[in-house]
């Protein structure tokens, strides 16, 4: 964010004091996007929002992988000798005979079924305020990384005891201080020479690098 800011910066001042067209070079994906389009549609969180949101998932994930043990071992089927077939159908029957004439006195199901890892997770987020119930409700299947990043969101907001953030603005789909906002005419090109299986290769070898020098660390936080 604050990489992108200055060169959004520098481009400016450049392009307003001479008649050099900027050039920028290099940069993932995500950096060209937060270039051209600007910040995404929420905050940056607060360092105490992320680490309450990380301790909160890890718990809920702890949580489906239980679940997931549980359902394994009750679909772990058994083996019925030939011999007790009769009986167990003759139980069967008398059971169904009984539950025919009996009332149901069972529990409800919420509490038979309690909701699965993620799907406490997903409550827990819900209860939080609409704006991010509605967002979490939109995720697509058990994408654990946003819906922490919804969470982060979520806390940082709630710890605003200043009412500096203005909660309207969030998820709009609107970035902010962009190239874009500014009416530059921005172009890309992506460059790559005749071998490209070479040329390939050595993407290979500095995506490698940029692992591990900390590029998902740089990127989670």
């Amino acid at each position: 964010l604050d990489g992108s800011e200055a060169v959004v910066g520098d481009s400016d001042t450049v392009a307003a004091n001479s008649t050099v067209l900027p050039v920028i070079v290099g940069g993932t994906m995500m950096y060209l996007q937060w270039l051209v389009h600007g910040r995404p549609d929420a905050m940056k969180p607060s360092k105490d929002a992320l680490n309450k949101a990380a301790l909160t998932v890890a718990q809920f994930q702890r949580q489906e992988e239980e679940n997931e043990k549980e359902e394994e071992i009750q679909q772990a089927t058994t083996v019925t000798p030939i011999a007790d077939v009769e009986e167990v159908s003759q139980s069967a029957e008398n059971s169904a005979s009984a539950s025919a004439s009996t009332p149901n006195t069972n529990t409800n199901e919420t509490e038979q079924n309690p909701p699965t890892g993620w799907q406490a997770a997903v409550d827990h987020v819900s209860s939080l305020g609409p704006i991010f119930a509605e967002r979490v409700s939109k995720l697509p299947g058990k994408d654990w990384y946003r819906l922490r990043r919804t969470l982060e969101v979520a806390y940082t907001v709630l710890d605003d005891v200043e009412n500096k953030i203005n909660i309207e603005d969030l998820f709009n789909g609107q970035r902010e201080g962009g190239l874009d906002s500014m009416e530059y005419d921005v172009r890309c090109f992506f460059l790559c020479p005749d071998d490209r299986m070479a040329h390939t290769a050595v993407i290979d070898s500095r995506c490698e690098d940029m692992i591990l020098s900390g590029l998902l660390k740089e990127t989670t936080d």
